[in-house]
């Protein structure tokens, strides 16, 4: 209790560490209806955060039963999926701090989808993009669109989700964290059923309901509809560093079909780099003699014109892999990537946490590229750790690169790091390329 003895400047401190401490714990969502009620992404116009939030639980987050708990199948301390740290900081509006102020426990933050200023963020799955690239003229919403977040807390330095929560650019009135239990719920449900089940009704048509589809035929919606009813999917793989895309379950047979290859997704449906007609077949694959880059995508038109009706993930630089730690020296990690060429070569991270020389005990050790499950002689390129040249820093990163001296990138090749010139010390592969 406060005496009329207590100075004023200590009465202010007093109400404001309370204050502070009340607002530092985020009311918790329980269930689905919570969701509904609290409405924490707004209301129609929609949101990407619900579908985000869906994705975060059903393609990111594991359940690892040994231990019981929650892990990320990614590395946010290397800004995949676009992740990045968020600083706790104390917010003068509020007296407090967003989230709780805890010890040992590391923020990151996703949901900026302006490619602008994330450009990693064309990245993420074509649906969780769909209500923020859908051409509506509706300033209001515009303006608000790119506020939603979702923030994963961490014990330090590992992969065992804390807590989520979501929040409307970090507003302290508008920050929720999402149950356990609600994770559950939302890991049960299909994407559609779940954005049902928070008041949002109308088809997921992301296959050609975003900006892509430039044209407004009058069978635009028909063609939405087949699209999803079929479960049509166009992907892109590597085979000696050309693409090779594949497609299943087209509706159509279309006599003038044609597959367009782009070097990314802000590419215009008339500047392809190379295209093949599909001969009117549902379901190929079809290698197209160009040189393949991170961030291609294949686009699929029905026709003569530039109204593409499905567009393809963008390949990534490391057909999306963690880089895989090396148990002898935790402080480093190593990737396995391609170039504007196709040619793959490997990252290699080392920790800024680490005070010490990384190249010591390592004078002699050499990355070799290998197709799965040959012999540690019948390597494809290789390069020795001493030639590796840093390139452009992480923030929690130094990153290091070996010049691209592998072979054109394929599938299931690999790299392979030995410890000194020969090929008994061995010390860690990388998962073979499945892109």
């Amino acid at each position: 209790m406060l005496g009329k003895g207590t100075a004023p400047w200590l009465q202010i401190l007093i109400i404001a560490a309370i204050v502070g401490n009340g607002l530092s714990d985020p009311e918790q969502l329980l269930s689905i209806s919570d969701l509904q009620n609290k409405q924490p992404f707004g209301v129609q116009p929609p949101s990407h955060g619900y579908i985000l939030l869906w994705w975060l639980c059903n393609r990111v987050i594991l359940t690892d039963n040994n231990i019981k708990a929650l892990i990320l199948s990614c590395n946010p301390r290397l800004n995949e999926y676009s992740f990045h740290r968020f600083d706790n900081r104390w917010d003068n509006s509020c007296g407090c701090f967003p989230l709780p102020n805890a010890s040992n426990v590391e923020y990151f933050a996703i949901g900026n989808l302006n490619s602008q200023s994330c450009r990693i963020s064309e990245h993420l799955d074509p649906e969780i993009r769909l209500y923020f690239d859908l051409d509506i003229h509706d300033e209001s919403w515009l303006r608000y669109k790119n506020n939603v977040r979702l923030i994963i807390s961490l014990n330090q330095g590992d992969s065992i989700v804390r807590s989520i929560y979501i929040t409307d650019h970090y507003h302290p009135h508008r920050t929720f964290e999402i149950s356990q239990s609600l994770i559950s719920d939302i890991r049960t449900l299909p994407l559609q059923t779940f954005m049902n089940s928070v008041g949002y009704d109308q088809p997921l048509d992301f296959v050609c309901r975003s900006n892509l589809y430039q044209g407004r035929r009058e069978s635009y919606v028909d063609d939405c509809n087949d699209l999803l009813r079929y479960n049509t999917e166009i992907t892109i793989s590597s085979w000696e560093g050309m693409p090779r895309v594949h497609w299943k379950n087209l509706p159509w047979s279309d006599y003038y079909g044609w597959i367009g290859l782009y070097k990314s997704s802000d590419a215009k449906n008339e500047s392809y780099v190379a295209w093949s007609w599909t001969n009117g077949n549902q379901n190929n694959d079809i290698l197209i003699s160009t040189r393949i880059n991170p961030g291609m995508q294949a686009r699929y038109f029905r026709s003569k014109g530039y109204n593409a009706v499905l567009a393809s993930p963008q390949i990534h630089e490391s057909c999306w892999k963690d880089p895989t730690p090396i148990s002898t020296h935790p402080h480093l990690s190593l990737q396995l990537v391609f170039n504007d060429q196709g040619v793959s070569g490997v990252k290699l991270y080392v920790s800024k946490s680490y005070t010490g020389n990384w190249r010591e005990g390592l004078e002699n050790a050499w990355v070799g590229f290998y197709l799965l499950h040959k012999d540690s002689k019948e390597y494809k390129g290789y390069q020795y750790l001493s030639r590796f040249q840093r390139g452009t820093d992480l923030p929690e990163y130094e990153v290091y690169s070996d010049g691209y001296a592998g072979p054109y990138m394929s599938s299931d090749l690999e790299a392979r790091l030995f410890c000194d010139s020969g090929y008994e010390c061995f010390l860690v592969s990388t998962p073979h390329w499945t892109c």
